[in-house]
């Protein structure tokens, strides 16, 4: 191999500033690499309710973020935005979340269905997030034609919140008997599951007429609930109180088209969402 020799006292000069330069170039690159670090993984942070954490990363553009994107959380194709709706996240990082697969080129992360053609505001009702999460998912165009997407099964988002998978066995048997250590929790629960309804309700009242594949609404399942104490049961009768405040003024039922292209109800009469936007699929 070739050794370069400085001959002149010139091009020693030269020979230590090219020699001096690398240096720092070398250590500039170095340093830019230790920068840019790859995010650890979704679903150990999600587990150990590590929220700021999650939130600092997705925040970070210095972080690589890219396979949490691409990964898929279960057998049924769910996405990293369906998959933290389970530990019940803050809105805060819900809003990080969207904001980045924004930047990663998903035009309306709302809108991205599993394989059981559910979108992120299904799983939020399913797993009962709180209303701040709900009512952000539910801001944009995007997230009103959520509200009206019917999921494989034909169920409405609002259809979830009113299902008795939010409320344990033990609080809905009429035989059973609720520790007084519980009641705090279930009034927490049933009061949620109020607000998360009167806000679907808000944003399209007309949903409330739409049946599931079991050609049950979210009143009909609402109904089944029969929880063993007078107070809570004033809640669920709130519920129905607001759903029924919904059918009386639609005043007759909307004919709605199903398509399982899209899985959006149409109604006709409602202007305010965009007819263009449709559901994407698990791979969008």
């Amino acid at each position: 191999m070739a050794i370069f020799t400085p001959s002149s006292p010139s091009s020693i000069k030269s020979y230590l500033l090219i020699g001096k330069e690398g240096r720092r170039n070398k250590q500039t690159i170095i340093a830019a690499k230790k920068n840019v670090r790859k995010a650890p993984s979704l679903v150990r942070l999600a587990r150990r309710r590590k929220f700021e954490t999650i939130v600092d990363l997705l925040t970070d553009p210095d972080v690589i973020v890219d396979h949490w994107f691409e990964q898929e959380y279960s057998f049924m194709g769910e996405n990293c935005l369906h998959f933290i709706m389970k530990y019940k996240p803050p809105v805060h990082l819900v809003s990080a979340m969207v904001s980045r697969l924004q930047v990663a080129g998903v035009e309306n992360p709302e809108l991205v269905v599993d394989l059981a053609g559910r979108t992120a505001l299904h799983h939020a009702c399913m797993w009962l997030c709180s209303p701040s999460v709900i009512y952000l998912l539910t801001q944009t165009t995007a997230g009103v034609v959520s509200a009206r997407s019917q999921d494989l099964e034909g169920r409405l988002p609002l259809h979830y919140i009113t299902s008795s998978r939010n409320l344990p066995s033990r609080w809905i048997s009429r035989k059973s008997l609720v520790s007084s250590s519980s009641q705090p929790e279930l009034v927490e629960v049933l009061s949620t599951m109020e607000m998360n309804l009167k806000l679907l309700v808000s944003i399209s009242p007309r949903t409330s007429f739409v049946p599931d594949d079991k050609g049950c609404t979210a009143l009909d399942y609402l109904q089944k609930l029969n929880v063993a104490n007078e107070t809570w049961r004033s809640i669920l009768q709130n519920m129905e109180m607001e759903l029924n405040i919904a059918m009386d003024l639609c005043q007759t039922a909307p004919v709605y088209n199903r398509e399982r292209t899209g899985l959006v109800v149409k109604f006709p009469s409602e202007t305010s969402v965009d007819d263009d936007v449709s559901v994407l699929s698990f791979t969008g």
